[in-house]
């Protein structure tokens, strides 16, 4: 690690997260304006509270400071949680989860030594390696690094349970989990449900839930290995293949990388390509990721079949007026949006790029003004 300073290319994330008041990160502010031999680093402060009160001041507080600071809203306070946001939002090789209320002046140099000196991927004390997370692994409920408080005592004895169950057991632990979603215990259900995954009765099922609660999490690697092993019990279930592309979809739009952003489209492209007979979803997906690649011609075939599709109207009718947007055909551009914004009115995007058609026509910059005529109206009514 360059020990260097470097202010506009910091190579170091400092995660901090503000529960109740602005005041509760100011010993740390202070502390970390004051360190010394530091590498270059940033400020991300994840911040629970969402009242514009609070925004305001949090974003003053850090204003005296000779520190880059970012502040982030994330409306869920759970430790595991604001760790992944946080890495969804870090630009830096390295990432630091505070946990030093006022740590000393030589404590993120000592940690940017164990970092260059230990393993490329976790140093300790929470130093991580950004490569790890950009590989997919995130943080768990019940993920070892969290505290006692932030996991779940009984998900965690779930998961660690035996995986060679009996039917008897396997069965009340079906029921258990049913009875978990519907109480709202979801780290318990996804728990159960993950434990299940083994098994030739419940597994395929059990694997598609406990991969649902990963996706939803942004879990990646957890999400792939449960819609892998559902797919081990019943491989031709477009669900689950499903849900496999939409994984790949969401983690190359996660991803601030342009080459691992291109691999997992083409990663999910192969995959939706296989299918002999796909849903309208999979052509979905399949033109989105054709489209995300650049093989426009093939995308604006598929979005056409789909504009006949009641569900995926609107949103195949957007999709094809980016592509004509990016062809520079500005009138064909404006005929899809305004397709869209009539199955779908409140579609902001639509919205947004008709309005943008629309102002470049009236300064001479798009399609010729008298092709845009009726879309004033449109816009104005959809605005």
């Amino acid at each position: 690690m360059n020990m260097g300073l470097i202010p506009s290319a910091p190579e170091v994330t400092v995660v901090l997260q503000c529960r109740q008041e602005p005041s509760e990160i100011a010993a740390t502010l202070r502390a970390l304006a004051a360190q010394q031999g530091a590498p270059s680093f940033g400020v991300l402060v994840i911040l629970n509270v969402l009242s514009s009160d609070v925004r305001v001041a949090t974003r003053h507080l850090c204003d005296p400071y000779p520190l880059v600071v970012r502040v982030v809203e994330e409306d869920n306070d759970q430790l595991w949680r604001v760790r992944n946001r946080a890495i969804d939002e870090c630009l830096t090789r390295w990432i630091v989860f505070s946990t030093e209320a006022a740590p000393g002046p030589t404590w993120l140099a000592a940690l940017g030594q164990e970092a260059q000196a230990g393993d490329t991927a976790v140093a300790s004390r929470g130093v991580y390696d950004m490569a790890l997370f950009d590989s997919g692994q995130r943080f768990e409920p019940w993920s070892d690094e969290m505290s006692s408080s932030a996991a779940s005592p009984l998900a965690t004895a779930i998961r660690r349970a035996s995986r060679a169950l009996d039917d008897d057991t396997a069965t009340l632990r079906h029921d258990w989990a049913g009875t978990a979603l519907t109480l709202g215990r979801l780290d318990e259900a996804w728990a159960l449900f993950d434990s299940l995954g083994d098994h030739p009765e419940y597994g395929a099922q059990a694997s598609l839930y406990a991969g649902d609660f990963a996706l939803r999490d942004r879990l990646w690697l957890n999400a792939e290995r449960c819609f892998q092993r559902c797919l081990k019990h019943r491989p031709d279930w477009n669900v689950a293949i499903e849900r496999l592309t939409a994984l790949f979809i969401q983690r190359a739009q996660a991803t601030a990388s342009t080459h691992k952003k291109a691999a997992l489209q083409r990663e999910g492209l192969q995959r939706v390509q296989n299918v002999a007979r796909p849903s309208e979803l999979q052509l979905y997906q399949r033109a989105s990721l054709e489209a995300a690649i650049g093989s426009r011609d093939i995308a604006r075939q598929l979005f056409t079949r789909l504009t006949t599709q009641s569900a995926f109207q609107a949103g195949a009718w957007f999709h094809l007026g980016e592509i004509a947007l990016a062809a520079h055909d500005s009138t064909r551009a404006v005929a899809a949006f305004q397709h869209c914004l009539k199955l779908q009115p409140t579609h902001g995007k639509a919205i947004s790029r008709l309005a943008s058609l629309l102002l470049d026509a009236r300064n001479g910059r798009g399609a010729d003004p008298p092709s845009l005529t009726t879309s004033r109206g449109a816009a104005r009514a959809t605005a």
